[in-house]
């Protein structure tokens, strides 16, 4: 199933304030593209404190079902309205399990962020707003998860707007290129990896804090790893994932399995 983030963001980066308000900067002729896409796509998954912030939004008015995501269990499903629970992995799976092949995500910060820490989500479409709020609900909510994007368009067809296409590469589909490239992070590091605040070893795909690191190899610019005593080690201040066991792992496959 292909998952699309598509957020209205402000220009320093906030989705709503902090009460979770923003429609009073919100576009309606960007809404009722927003609307229209959700129709086309059938389906839409929210999470419960904006569902319960804007009832008069849901079931939506385009036909397509709601999924909310929700910890609570007294909710009842209700027409095109069906609550959702679990990981993301699992949410994922039961809303395909009701036949969609499309999914549209309307937030709001931590269930986009869940999404997309789990790498989960294939497209993010972004209205860019021209203003500022100060302080408000990230794009992410609490998460902070480390994407690589492929830009795919930029368009302005909207006064005050600016709307990006990205596509994003999952970890588990990485090019010969990207491969070779975040290898370039592995040796004459030392100073990337005490800037570091997670380390991951491509060998034993094990994860660890830099202060762990006992030996380096190479006079001392080359991290060995604590764990396995190889010196396959990078550090998250290169910025890749290296909690992502998709990206330890093809990247142990392709140093090491070939």
């Amino acid at each position: 199933m292909k998952v699309t983030l598509y957020p209205a963001i402000t220009l320093d980066g906030f989705i709503a304030d902090l009460n979770g308000e923003c429609y009073s900067w919100i576009s309606d002729e960007d809404e009722e593209h927003f609307t229209k896409v959700i129709a086309r796509a059938g389906c839409v998954l929210l999470g419960r404190r904006t569902y319960e912030q804007y009832p008069e939004d849901f079931p939506p008015k385009s036909g397509a079902t709601a999924f909310v995501w929700t910890t609570r269990t007294d909710q009842q499903d209700q027409e095109r309205v069906i609550f959702v629970r679990g990981t993301p992995q699992e949410v994922l799976g039961q809303i395909a399990g009701h036949g969609f092949s499309e999914l549209i995500v309307s937030g709001g910060g931590e269930v986009n962020g869940a999404l997309a820490e789990a790498d989960l989500v294939d497209e993010i479409i972004v209205s860019i707003y021209n203003v500022t709020i100060g302080e408000g609900i990230p794009l992410f909510g609490s998460h902070k998860p480390k994407l690589k994007l492929d830009l795919l368009s930029t368009t302005n067809e909207i006064d005050g707007i600016v709307k990006n296409h990205y596509k994003i590469i999952h970890m588990d589909t990485l090019s010969e290129q990207d491969l070779k490239a975040a290898h370039a992070h592995a040796w004459q590091h030392r100073s990337e990896i005490l800037q570091s605040n997670i380390c991951g070893c491509f060998h034993c795909t094990e994860t660890f804090k830099p202060s762990e690191i006992d030996e380096w190899v190479d006079e001392g610019t080359c991290a060995v790893c604590p764990r396995c005593g190889i010196d396959a080690v990078i550090g998250d201040a290169s910025g890749y994932d290296v909690e992502s066991q998709a990206f330890l792992g093809q990247m142990r496959k392709y140093w090491f399995e070939r």
